[in-house]
C-alpha cells in the first residue's frame, strides 16, 4: 500500500464502507447484538447505503492505487450558518427528513432497529429519554448540537 488515492465515495463503494466500518466497531459487536434483534453486520450494509445516497452526506474513500480496493474512508457534512427564523424552519424538515430517511415503516427499514424481546421495556425507557433530550436541545440551546465555532482573526489575536 504505497500510494493511496483519495475520491469521492459511490454508492458501489458501500460494501467496503459498511465492512470498514464494521471492522472498526467489532469491539462493540457484542454488546450491540446483545439487544438488536438485527445484528449490526446486516444493518451496516443498508444504512450505509441510504447514508451515501443522501447529498448532505459527503463521503470519501481512500483507495489503494495498486489494487483499488477501498482502504478507508470519512463521512462529514458541512453544516451552513442559519438565522433564527431560518433555523427553526430548518429543524423542522430535518427531522421530517431523519424520519423519512430511516422510515421504519419502509419494508427494507423494518425492524432493522428492532430490540430483542428481553430488552424491549428498557429500549421504549431509552427512547423515551432520547425524546427528552432532543427536547433539552431544543429549549436550551436551541437546537444545537455542534459547539465548535471557528476561529475569526479577531480571536486569533
Amino acid at each position: 500500500m504505497e500510494n493511496i488515492n483519495i475520491r469521492p465515495a459511490t454508492i458501489e463503494d458501500a460494501p467496503s464502507i459498511s465492512q470498514i466500518q464494521y471492522e472498526a466497531l467489532k469491539q462493540f459487536h457484542n454488546f450491540y447484538s446483545g439487544f438488536l434483534a438485527t445484528h449490526p453486520r446486516d444493518i451496516l450494509p443498508i444504512t450505509t447505503k441510504t447514508a451515501i445516497s443522501d447529498p448532505k452526506n459527503i463521503f470519501l474513500v481512500a483507495v489503494d492505487a495498486a489494487t483499488n480496493e477501498v482502504v478507508g474512508f470519512v463521512r462529514y457534512a458541512i453544516v451552513p450558518e442559519k438565522q433564527a427564523e431560518e433555523e427553526k424552519h430548518e429543524k423542522e424538515e430535518e427531522k421530517e427528513d431523519a424520519k423519512s430517511q430511516l422510515d421504519r415503516s419502509q419494508p427494507v427499514f423494518a425492524n432493522l432497529f428492532a430490540p430483542k424481546d428481553h430488552v424491549k421495556e428498557l429500549w421504549e425507557e431509552f427512547s423515551t429519554r432520547d425524546d427528552e433530550m432532543d427536547a433539552c436541545y431544543e429549549g436550551v440551546v436551541k437546537g444545537q448540537k455542534h459547539y465548535c465555532t471557528a476561529p475569526t482573526t479577531e480571536s486569533m489575536k
